[in-house]
């Protein structure tokens, strides 16, 4: 995916069973990064641009964990398209670092800011997840081992199930 792509303005994007990889873990980081992007859109408002911009940055930290800990686990698999995985991934949290720096410098609203990040989410997970779900979904195990710091920075309550 080109970081020139023109986003599409859309309506508010969520996780939902189709995007599942196939780990119960990954899924959970996935409906995470998906409410986060949600609740900055739905709470732009109400912050101020500091505030705004430093939870975007915070949403950018989370998914560059998420997108490390789902490397890992493409690579204990035998993944054959892991370098393009990787590099795709690299694009995207640039773009995301990008989009940080043009609101910390005015040049991006708030609106925009978040329906870039959730188009990329998703378009990576359809495009790029999904067809790897084969090497995301096996080995629990070590799915498990790849992704325990991001699930206590993520925040996410170990007693629920994906949505």
């Amino acid at each position: 995916m080109s970081e020139d792509m023109p986003v599409v303005p859309t309506a508010n994007r969520a996780w939902h069973a189709g995007l599942s990889v196939g780990n119960a873990l990954l899924d959970k980081q996935h409906i995470v990064l998906f409410e986060l992007v949600r609740s900055l859109r739905d709470a732009q408002d109400n912050l101020d641009d500091h505030a705004f911009n430093r939870a975007l940055c915070d949403l950018l930290t989370l998914a560059q964990r998420h997108c490390a800990a789902e490397e890992h686990l493409l690579a204990l698999n035998g993944y054959e398209w892991l370098e393009q995985h990787r590099e795709e991934h690299l694009a995207g949290l640039d773009r995301i670092q990008s989009i940080c720096l043009r609101r910390a410098r005015g040049d991006l609203g708030r609106e925009s800011a978040c329906t870039a990040v959730a188009a990329w989410l998703e378009a990576h997970l359809v495009e790029m997840d999904l067809p790897a779900r084969a090497y995301l979904g096996s080995s629990p195990g070590a799915a498990a081992g790849a992704g325990e710091d991001l699930s206590e920075s993520l925040e996410v309550d170990s007693d629920s199930e994906p949505v």
